[in-house]
């Protein structure tokens, strides 16, 4: 986002219980994108293109709320993956 103040979704991966990808997809930016953090993510302005693959938010976030509804999430900073995606998930289950 503007002046780095926002975090945005660049790539979606969801697994199943033993580690298998079940939806991963790059994620088109909603705003500009002031800093890929290429260095970290390895992710690149290409990759985040409609001719790269990337999907629009809208529906990366419909796909995973779709994966989600009634699992229990297991990983490292959940809470911050599901608020830059605008979804909840019932406490207990995370």
């Amino acid at each position: 986002g503007p002046e780095g103040a926002a975090d945005m979704v660049a790539k979606v991966a969801v697994c199943n219980e033993a580690g298998e990808p079940l939806y991963v997809r790059y994620v088109l930016p909603s705003d500009q994108v002031t800093d890929y953090r290429a260095h970290v993510s390895g992710i690149t302005g290409d990759m985040l293109t409609a001719k790269g693959g990337a999907v629009p938010f809208e529906e990366a976030q419909s796909k995973v709320a779709q994966l989600l509804q009634g699992k229990i999430l297991v990983g490292h900073a959940l809470k911050h993956d599901l608020g830059v995606l605008m979804l909840s998930h019932p406490h207990r289950s995370i």
